[in-house]
Formats: structure tokens, sequence, C-alpha cells
């Protein structure tokens, strides 16, 4: 009876941050015999990022995405939920659909799995959700490399440190979280090296015979040492002060633990030293997020007065723009203004003439009755004269000669 005849059926997961071999791992898995579900529903090969395809299936992103942002997190952000999270009831409904995506896409064949560098921080969560046992491997890469990498390709716009820090989130998580279970770490740079030995390590891992050589062939033309454009010694990561200290800590153990492995088999000695360099390398996963926190608090309330100190500046700009323009409508309603003083000004000096001119002919008229009343007293006086009486009669003969001649 064959190995494979011998294994139980059981799920194979692939760990480890972005940019770190994952992909290629996966491939060597699938062509070992993980079934990786349809091959339609994984992402399509980029020519400029992953050439020979990602080995990824859409739903499981899309799904791990949604679960992180329901817990206040992201792909790129600091992950640090309470313990516990896992088993929230809040998580009940995401917990159904994700037993219906695996019945769906995944777990129909003895040896299944996926690979989705998310799970490295979500996996607490798919331990609740997958049925029988689970085997991991971690991809590890030089964190100098792997950072370059994102930071061309500008997976999520941060700063060298920043994604320093997130490769220490997913590597510390990877390994908090596989703890105690059946677990390998393939490091990207080994694998380039001797795709072959790696390969007969992960065959032995998933509890396989060796490949027939055709087949052993066809593994090692998937491994593409092209594709790597960055290659740092441990040296070079221990020296670089451009990446966290407990970066560079972690790397470098999980590095001599792998140096060890190789070096001295897997006999008793080498395998206790190797442990004891893997649990000095997980505790610095909480020491790492206490560090992380810390800065965030900082952080946070630097940015808080940094936002503060925007807005007064937004509100400094906003009363000098009011202010400019008030004083301006000032300046055109006092000139208004003016120009009404001056029109009343000029209306009233011409109803002051016009009341002067006014007065000169109330005296005008007093002046001309006053002479009328003198001519009429005198003309009175004249009528009432006796001589005005004996000319009568000869001004109305004269009267009528007028009218006869006419």
């Amino acid at each position: 009876m064959t190995r494979e005849a011998a294994s139980p059926r059981r799920a194979v997961v692939v760990l480890g941050f972005h940019r770190s071999g994952t992909s290629m791992v996966t491939r060597m898995l699938n062509l070992l015999g993980v079934d990786l579900g349809d091959e339609s529903e994984l992402l399509p090969p980029q020519e400029r990022d992953n050439a020979r395809g990602y080995w990824e299936p859409r739903w499981m992103i899309e799904f791990n995405e949604q679960l992180l942002e329901q817990l206040g997190s992201s792909t790129f952000e600091q992950f640090t939920p309470e313990p516990g999270w896992e088993r929230s009831e809040q998580l009940d409904p995401l917990r159904e659909r994700a037993r219906a995506l695996l019945d769906e896409h995944l777990s129909r064949m003895p040896l299944w799995g996926w690979k989705d560098p998310r799970t490295s921080l979500t996996l607490p969560f798919w331990r609740t959700v997958v049925d029988g046992p689970m085997s991991f491997v971690i991809c590890m890469r030089s964190p100098a490399d792997a950072v370059t990498s994102a930071l061309e390709r500008s997976v999520a716009g941060l700063d060298r440190w920043s994604y320093a820090e997130r490769w220490l989130d997913y590597t510390a998580g990877a390994l908090a979280n596989t703890a105690p279970d059946e677990r390998m770490l393939v490091f990207y740079e080994d694998a380039l090296r001797d795709p072959a030995a790696e390969t007969l390590r992960l065959a032995a891992f998933l509890g396989r015979d060796a490949p027939a050589a055709e087949q052993l062939e066809e593994i090692v033309a998937s491994v593409d040492p092209e594709l790597r454009h960055h290659q740092t010694s441990a040296l070079d990561v221990a020296v670089d002060e451009g990446l966290p200290v407990e970066t560079r800590t972690l790397y470098l153990l999980l590095r001599a633990r792998r140096d060890l492995e190789a070096a001295n088999g897997a006999g008793p000695a080498a395998a206790r030293t190797a442990q004891a360099l893997e649990r000095i390398g997980a505790a610095q996963s909480p020491l790492h997020l206490t560090t992380l926190a810390a800065a965030a608090e900082r952080i946070s309330a630097e940015e808080q007065a940094a936002r503060l100190t925007t807005r007064i500046d937004e509100l400094e700009r906003e009363h000098e723009q009011l202010r400019t323009q008030l004083t301006s409508e000032i300046a055109t309603r006092d000139a208004a203004l003016g120009e009404l003083r001056g029109e009343l000004a000029a209306h009233e000096e011409a109803r002051s003439r016009d009341r002067g001119e006014l007065a000169a002919r109330d005296e005008m008229i007093v002046e001309r009755d006053r002479l009328i009343a003198e001519r009429d007293a005198q003309i009175a006086t004249y009528r009432d004269s006796h001589s005005w009486r004996l000319t009568r009669p000869l001004r109305l003969l004269a009267e009528r000669t007028r009218q006869r001649t006419r």
C-alpha cells in the first residue's frame, strides 16, 4: 500500500506574506496532487506580476477581505482582534456562507486546499469552518525582497517600513495560528535554488511518494528563477535599519532554523533546537503587537493633532476669505451709501431752492393782492366821486356811438 492510500482526507493551506513565493509553492503542491478547485475560478495570470498564475481563488480573496472588513481591518492594516474573536456569534452568518463556499468549490477530493495570503490572519476563523485535519505550508522570503517587490507593484501604497510591519503581522500570525499543527516552512530562495529538493520535501510533507522523474521534471519546470528580481542575504537583512528589528529578528531566527534542519537532518537534537528557535520567533508576535499598539496610539494622537491643525488652518483661511469678502462688500455698500447721501443732499438742496422760489412767489402774490386791493379802493373812491356821476351821461352816449359805428 502506498502512503497516498494510507493518508486521510485533509486540507492543505498555503500561508505567508504577499510576494513571498506563495503562488509558486501552491502550484508545486497542485502538481503534487492538491486539488485547488476549478481553474476558471482562480485569478488569471498577469504578465507584469505573476506570469505563471496566482493559483488563488477569487471567491476566497473576496471572502477574506469581507471578513477583515467586518473585523475593522483590511489586507494591509494592522490586525489585532480580541482573543476568541473567531467564535463570535456575530460571525455566524459568515461562517455559514464559508461552509457553503467550501462545499461548492473545494473539499471534494481526498487532498484539497487553497492559497490566499490573507488566511495568515483569518486562519482561526477557517478552523471553525473546516471539518477534518488541516496541514499548513508557510512560505517565507527575505522581508527586504518581499517588501521591495510590494513597493514596486504599489500593492497598497504603503512605505517600506509599513510593508515590513505587515510582513511581520502575516508571518507571526501564520506561526501563531498554525501551532501546534503539522506545518512546513518553505523559503522562496531555497525553492528557486533547488526546486527538486523542495519538491521532495513537499511530497514527504503531504505523505506522498517521491514523484516520478517525469512528474518531478514538470514541477521543477514550473519554477522560474527569472521571476526573482531581488536577492538579499541574511546578513543584508540583519543590518538593514530600514526594517523593524522585530521583522529582522523573526526572519533570521526562522532562516537559522531551516539552515540547522538542512545541515543536521531531522534528528532529535536538531528538532529540539529548531523548535526552540521557532518558539522564540513566535514570541515576537505579542511583543510586536504590543509595540504596534503603542505606536498606533501615538500615531493616532499625532494624526488627530495633524487633523486639528489642518482644520484650524482651514478655518483661518475661511475666516480670512470671509473677512476679505465682508470688507469688499462693506466698501461697496459704503460707496453706494455715499452716492445715496450725495443724491439726498442734492435733492435737499433742490428742495431748498424750490422752497425759496415758492416763498418769493408767495410774497409776490401778497404784494399783487395788496396792489389790487389798493387799486380797487381807488376805483371805488373815484366812482363814488361827484365828477364821475356828472360825466355818466356823456360816457353812455360815447358807448352808443361806438356801437353804431361798428
